[in-house]
């Protein structure tokens, strides 16, 4: 009984306040022939690795030696973890190396926590070297083996061996998910080869369910590149999955097409948000009514800030809190559309803008959700 409140008290998060009392017990359950096991000593040695006390941890790791008992896999690692964790890895390895004399031999996960070790410091090549070494010595990697050296390799810049190593776990029978993915669709698209991020996305497709970050990574890419059509076929795919549009650049798309004046195409697409019932930033129909007006077209900016003002009621409906609440007159505060223009840094009509807005400007079209609003 002893035993189980030791492993409780080191492990509830409480082991700080509780360590004077679990030192005691160590110490103190030897009367009536009960002694501290490896699984006793183990969970103090965890909390005090938690704790950063890595020189006490040790003293009972020895003193566990010197009673007879024989440390597990999972006593070793526990060390291992807290000495890598605290950068003292050295250490960590110097008991790995004891492990093997002692014939106790390393788990995947033993070799996964050195690796991370190596990884947080950065030292690619020696973690490169121990994922071979660890299946010389007959331990299988598993997904989180190649998911830490790919995260270490893409963060080097080495986005082209990491996908080596993917083709190589798939060849083992170890199938990747939508993280591992993700790190290297981030990776190719941090090396600027988005037409390789785009193929692995599609291949991923075939292997696991994909969530947003990899679609919004190879979007914003697209957008960043100046491929408009093909940013605006992966946006379509993002519609048809029903992705919530926070963390896609739609509006720089938007920016884009309004560049280079496909004001059609700027058209339909926010047609084609409305009517999937996207509730996006009205922000993004400004590059519009700012492209429209220089080209003189003020019927089609009158009728795009009609357009403007229904998203700006359900986009403050919906997103209550997001965007100022408007006052009781029907109207939109002053702060309220400044805030909003500023959002798209490239108009050149934002102070035009809001000085016919307080004039009344586009508003008979928010009216009624309005009132409809207030007397609900």
């Amino acid at each position: 009984m002893d035993r189980i409140w030791l492993h409780g008290s080191a492990t509830i998060g409480d082991f700080y306040e509780t360590y004077d009392a679990s030192m005691g017990l160590v110490n103190s359950i030897k009367h009536d022939n009960c002694f501290p096991d490896v699984v006793t000593y183990t969970t103090v040695i965890d909390g005090l690795c938690k704790e950063g006390r890595l020189d006490e941890a040790k003293r009972y790791f020895i003193q566990m030696l010197e009673k007879g008992l024989h440390p597990d896999a999972i006593s070793y690692s526990t060390l291992i973890d807290g000495f890598c964790k605290h950068g003292e890895l050295s250490m960590a390895f110097k008991l790995l190396s004891e492990m093997q004399t002692r014939e106790c031999a390393p788990s995947t996960g033993t070799y996964n926590l050195l690796m991370r070790g190596l990884s947080i410091g950065g030292k690619i090549d020696k973690a490169y070297k121990l994922l071979n070494y660890m299946q010389k010595k007959g331990c299988v990697p598993n997904a989180f083996s190649y998911s830490l050296l790919m995260n270490c390799l893409c963060e080097g810049g080495r986005v082209y061996e990491a996908h080596t190593l993917l083709n190589e776990m798939c060849q083992k029978g170890i199938s990747p998910n939508a993280s591992l993915f993700n790190t290297l669709i981030g990776g190719f698209c941090k090396a600027g080869n988005v037409d390789e991020a785009w193929k692995l996305l599609e291949r991923a497709e075939t292997v696991c369910a994909m969530d947003v970050p990899a679609y919004s990574m190879l979007f914003n890419e697209l957008c960043k590149n100046g491929r408009l059509f093909d940013a605006q076929n992966v946006l379509d795919t993002i519609l048809q999955k029903g992705f919530n549009l926070d963390g896609f650049s739609y509006l720089a798309l938007i920016r884009h097409l309004c560049k280079e004046e496909k004001l059609e195409e700027v058209k339909a697409l926010l047609n084609k948000l409305v009517d999937k019932g996207c509730i996006f930033d009205p922000a993004a129909y400004i590059p519009l009514i700012d492209t429209l007006d220089k080209l003189g077209k003020k019927h089609e900016v009158n009728k795009v800030a009609d357009d403007m003002m229904k998203m700006a009621a359900r986009h403050d409906e919906v997103k209550g809190g997001v965007v100022l609440q408007p006052p009781e007159d029907f109207g939109f505060s002053e702060n309220y559309w400044r805030s909003l223009l500023q959002r798209d840094e490239g108009s050149t009509i934002a102070t035009k803008i809001l000085k016919r807005i307080k004039k009344g400007w586009g508003q008979s079209s928010v009216h009624e959700p309005l009132a409809r609003k207030q007397c609900n």
